[in-house]
C-alpha cells in the first residue's frame, strides 16, 4: 500500500500495473552497463519535460553494495528532453558522450547502496547503469512498473486468474487472464534444452547458447534458466561477463 500510495499520488487515478519481473547482475559480471534510460521523453518534439508517466519500483533481494554492482543513477536526468542513445536508433548517437559530460557537471551520478527489502522508486526516464559485480553473489532485485492510465495502449501486466488475492487493489489496476503468465518465468523446457546443448558442445558463451536454441528468447530468460542450473550444479561457468563460457557438469559414472 505504501508503494501504491506514492505511485498513485504521482501518476493519478487509473494508475496500472505495467510490468513485473526480476533484474540480475551475475557474480563476476565485470562490464559496466552503458548509461541509459528505460524510457525516452513522452513526446520527442517537446522542449520542456512532461510530468512523470511511468515509474519503476526496485526492491533489492540482497543488500546492494558498491562491491556487488549497485545500480548507478543520474539524478535529474528525467528532465532531459533529448534522447540518450548510443545506438542511434532512437536518438543522435554522436550526442551520447557529450550529453553525459554535460550532465555530469550538473548532477552527481552515484550508486544506490541500500539494504535488501528496501524500496527505490525512479522515473523511467532517469539515466542509470548496472555496475560491475565483483562479489561472489548474484545481485537481484524485483522490478515493478506502474504507468499513467492515459498512455495505456496495451493491457499492461496480465497475471493468471487465481492471483487476485495478491494483486487486486482499490487503486492499482491489474489485468487477470485465463492464459498462463509465461512472461513471469522461463519456458519450462528451456533448462533441459540448455543442458542438451552443453552436453554436446562444451564451453559456449551465452550468445552461442542463444543461437542454438530453437526459438528466440531474451537474454534475461536464458540467464534465469542458467542461474537455476548453476545453482543445482548441472552446469558451471568459467570466466566473467559476456565472454564467460559455460560447461555441462560431468557426472561420475
Amino acid at each position: 500500500d505504501m508503494v501504491i500510495a506514492v505511485t498513485h499520488a504521482v501518476l493519478g487515478d487509473g494508475v496500472y500495473n505495467d510490468s513485473w519481473g526480476v533484474n540480475w547482475r551475475l557474480a563476476g559480471e565485470l562490464e559496466k552497463q552503458p548509461v541509459h534510460p528505460d524510457h525516452g521523453p513522452l513526446f520527442l518534439s517537446m522542449t520542456a519535460p512532461t510530468p512523470a508517466f511511468r515509474l519503476v519500483i526496485n526492491i533489492p533481494l540482497v543488500d546492494f553494495t558498491e562491491e556487488n554492482g549497485a545500480t548507478e543513477v543520474w539524478p535529474g536526468t528525467h528532465r532531459e528532453t533529448r534522447v540518450l542513445d548510443s545506438s542511434g536508433r532512437y536518438g543522435d548517437a554522436s550526442l551520447y558522450e557529450p550529453m553525459q559530460a554535460e550532465w555530469r557537471k550538473k548532477c552527481s551520478p552515484h550508486q544506490v547502496c541500500i539494504r535488501r527489502g528496501s524500496l527505490f522508486i525512479r522515473d523511467m526516464r532517469t539515466w542509470h547503469a548496472g555496475m560491475p559485480n565483483r562479489s561472489n553473489q548474484h545481485r537481484a532485485m524485483l522490478s515493478l512498473q506502474h504507468a499513467y492510465r492515459k498512455i495505456r495502449t496495451v493491457e499492461g501486466l496480465a497475471v493468471e486468474n487465481g492471483s487476485e488475492d495478491f494483486f487486486e487493489h482499490l487503486v492499482l489496476t491489474t489485468i487477470f487472464t485465463h492464459s498462463p503468465a509465461q512472461h513471469l518465468r522461463p519456458p519450462p523446457e528451456l533448462p533441459k534444452k540448455i543442458v542438451e546443448i552443453l552436453s554436446t558442445e562444451q564451453g559456449l558463451t551465452l550468445s552461442e547458447i542463444r543461437s542454438r536454441l530453437p526459438a528466440p528468447l531474451s537474454d534475461g530468460k536464458i540467464r534465469d534458466a542458467m542461474i537455476e542450473l548453476s545453482r543445482t550444479g548441472e552446469i558451471r561457468r568459467e570466466g566473467a561477463g559476456l565472454g564467460a563460457r559455460w560447461f555441462r557438469k560431468v557426472l561420475p559414472r
